[in-house]
Parts: C-alpha cells; structure tokens; sequence
C-alpha cells in the first residue's frame, strides 16, 4: 500500500511540474528574424529549333499479310520523306508492329471487322525549315495520324539558366525596392527557391487529313514555328534592418 501512494505522489508532482517545463521550452526559442518575402519571374523568348513528331501508320484487311503489305508500303513513305528532309538514322525511331483482331458492333452484336496491323514512329526535325515540307509529305504519304508534335530546344539548359538568373535578379530588385518603401535596410537572403515551373505546353495534335488540307498555300502560314517563352520563378526571403 505504501509503495502504490509513493508512485501516485511522483506522478502527481510530474504533472505540476510540466506547465513550468513548457514555459521554458517556449521561451527557449528564439524570436524569428525580420524579414520581407518576395516572388519575382525571369524569362526568355527562343525559336525551337527541334521538332519531334510522332506518326502512326495502320490499316485494317481481312487478312493479316493484307493489313502489313498496306501498312508496309505506308511506313515505307514515312521513311522515305524523313530521309528526304533530312532526318539522320538515329532521330528516325520505329517501334515494333503490333497486330491485332478490330470489331465493330452491328445490331448489339460483335462482329470481327478485319486484322489491324498498327505501327508508330518518332521522327526527330532538327532543320525547321523544312518542317512544313515534312508535314505535307507525311500527309501525302496518307499516315494514319501525326499526333504529340512537340517543339524543342538544343540549348534548354542554356536557356532556363538564363531565365533563372533573370528570375534572382528581378527578386533582388523587388526586395530593394520593398525596404526603400518601407524605410528598412535590406540584408542578406535568409532562404530561396526555384518554384516548380508547371505542366510543359500541350502538344499540338492533327489528323493527316487536316494536316493536307492546311499545308497547301496560304496555309502553310499556320505550320510556320513562332518564338515560346520559357519562364522560371523565384520565391526569396530577405533580413532587414532598421536604419
């Protein structure tokens, strides 16, 4: 009996004794530095001068010999142009054919509509000049689709270095100009960072038939390749001072 009243008297003074131990925790803990928060964005505008495009060839026979001698002499055109305008063997990648049954569905029934044979390419344009020439005979060539037409830049380190560095210098700026309004002095950067940069732009996608149709003049405007911006944002937090 006596040992149980000992522990309850040592819990007890441990309970009174934990709002002191608190206390000076919190009051332990150093008050944060004055500071000011900013965000600034840097950019710069280049022409891409790579365009990747993806093309899909596939046909649909009753027989599969039939399916892969048509989608064969497709993708023997595909070849063709990109050899023609200048694609190199390594920027020309093809995938492996796949093959398979296609239904349909008459009267809610499935009926087997043919063999489809189906096969993909990548095709890696680093002369843009002759982008609107390689999406006219890719379209002659009667692809299935051109789809994920993404534009690219050789030099992307370079250029988001650069828009990085812009960023940081706009930061500064707009902390300086911060303190000034607020009559403080302005010190060292206490921390910072890059923000993510967000989705890339969603690739343009089109049908061959639609490329056929805007390729011939006056829409060859349309595949012409414009400037993008590549943007890169800071988030900085600077001490500062009384003066």
């Amino acid at each position: 009996m006596r040992m149980l009243f000992d522990t309850r008297s040592v819990l007890l003074a441990s309970l009174l004794a934990l709002p002191a131990l608190l206390t000076g925790t919190a009051s332990a803990a150093e008050p944060e530095r004055p500071h000011l928060a900013v965000s600034a964005e840097g950019f710069v505008e280049a022409t891409p001068d790579v365009v990747v495009i993806n093309v899909t060839v596939s046909h649909t026979a009753d027989s599969l010999s039939a399916a892969k001698r048509q989608a064969d002499e497709v993708s023997n055109a595909v070849i063709r142009a990109a050899n023609l305008h200048g694609i190199r063997d390594d920027d020309l990648q093809a995938s492996k054919i796949q093959a398979a049954p296609e239904y349909e569905w008459h009267d809610g029934k499935r009926v087997l509509r043919g063999q489809r044979i189906t096969r993909q390419f990548e095709l890696t344009l680093r002369d843009t000049d002759r982008y609107a020439a390689l999406i006219q005979a890719l379209a002659d060539a009667s692809v299935t689709e051109l789809n994920g037409i993404r534009m690219e830049f050789s030099n992307q380190e370079k250029l988001e270095a650069e828009a990085l560095a812009k960023a940081i210098s706009n930061a500064r700026a707009k902390a300086r100009g911060m303190a000034a309004a607020f009559d403080v002095r302005l010190g060292q950067v206490l921390r910072a960072s890059e923000r993510g940069t967000g989705a890339p732009p969603a690739p343009y996608e089109m049908r061959a038939d639609f490329a056929k149709a805007q390729a011939a003049s006056p829409g060859e405007a349309a595949l012409r390749i414009g400037k993008q911006r590549i943007v890169r944002t800071i988030d900085a937090v600077f001490a500062i001072e009384a003066r």
